[in-house]
């Protein structure tokens, strides 16, 4: 692209909210109202039962929690470390560090009995324990070889949840089970950073959330990772 073409395009003026008539206008995302978070992981799997839990204590963005393996967690220490393999910024070469405190790990701690390199919540064991417990219902009744014929799923599960995925999970609870107003796993972050704020301050939920100033040279000084590890200890 030529130079002048930048140059020009700098000169236009930004769009204004509420002055265009022809642009949809993206509503604010707030957090889940606290009242409508337990009726739902009642009614979800345990697996995404737990993915919302930890989400909730971390503020990780769903694609972060969706992916968690062993061998990405660093145990070793009071605070748990969570390094994600791929993750919203790392093309701009940031490390990304989630770390994970009591109440987290207290949620982790039964998922972590696998191979290192298996991710933590599986649609396909959540499948499997579906099907075993119809099995177990329906033993001892007199079965319908109609109603028993086995359905040829149109997708079979992934070995990890995705975005899309994860959500679908969560609203089918929100509207079919639980009766509540649909929520997305996005907003959950918004609940984290909102605990936050209210605790400790704009600039420490900034921290824990991750949102980082891309020009800066040393993105986790020393001193905010010390800050950010007493926050969690505390909330997460």
């Amino acid at each position: 692209m030529p130079v002048t073409v930048y140059q020009s395009l700098r000169t236009v003026a930004a769009l204004r909210r509420g002055r265009t008539n022809d642009v949809l206008e993206s509503k604010k995302v707030k957090p889940v109202p606290e009242e409508h978070i337990p009726p739902v992981l009642k009614e979800l799997p345990p697996q995404v039962a737990a993915m919302v839990q930890v989400q909730r204590l971390a503020g990780m963005r769903p694609a972060e929690v969706t992916i968690i393996r062993p061998c990405d967690i660093d145990r070793t220490g009071e605070i748990w470390s969570y390094r994600p393999f791929t993750h919203k910024t790392e093309h701009h070469e940031i490390e990304k560090v989630i770390l994970l405190g009591p109440k987290a790990q207290e949620v982790l701690r039964p998922w972590l009995n696998r191979d290192a390199m298996s991710f933590l919540f599986s649609p396909k064991e959540v499948r499997e324990a579906s099907l075993a417990s119809r099995r177990k219902e329906e033993s001892g009744r007199r079965r319908n070889t109609r109603r028993l014929r086995k359905r040829r799923p149109t997708r079979l599960p992934r070995d990890h949840y995705d975005y899309e995925s994860y959500g679908q999970a969560v609203e089918r609870a929100c509207k079919k089970r639980a009766k509540v107003p649909r929520w997305t796993p996005g907003r959950l972050r918004h609940n984290a950073g909102t605990q936050v704020r209210s605790k400790f301050g704009a600039e420490a939920a900034q921290l824990v959330l991750g949102h980082q100033n891309l020009s800066t040279t040393e993105i986790y000084a020393e001193k905010d990772m010390a800050r950010y590890r007493d926050i969690i200890k505390e909330i997460g």
